[in-house]
């Protein structure tokens, strides 16, 4: 698993060309050559947070996208568990 700061994706990203990819994927999306379902959602209601899953496939394509993302609790903490489980995972 690689984990990267907010500056180190910053410098990785460049939004002119991430910008014409999104509006190609919007085009894909509308002319049905993208499979894309609904996002799912897990809640931990007694830690008052939430983690939510979205994933993708353009038709043709050789790769897929999954992206989950978690939010902290009230308290700041992030869902360490989960974040485990998903490093477990990827070992």
């Amino acid at each position: 698993m690689i984990s990267l700061n907010r500056d180190e994706i910053e410098a990785l990203v460049d939004l002119r060309q991430a910008a014409i990819a999104s509006e190609e994927a919007y085009h894909a999306t509308n002319l049905g050559k993208v499979n894309l379902p609904p996002v799912r959602h897990i809640t931990f209601p007694e830690l008052g947070a939430d983690c939510h899953i979205k994933y993708g496939y353009h038709l043709g394509d050789p790769n897929f996208v999954i992206k989950i993302a978690t939010i902290k609790t009230p308290e700041g903490r992030l869902l360490d568990g989960f974040i485990k489980s998903v490093k477990d995972f990827y070992k």
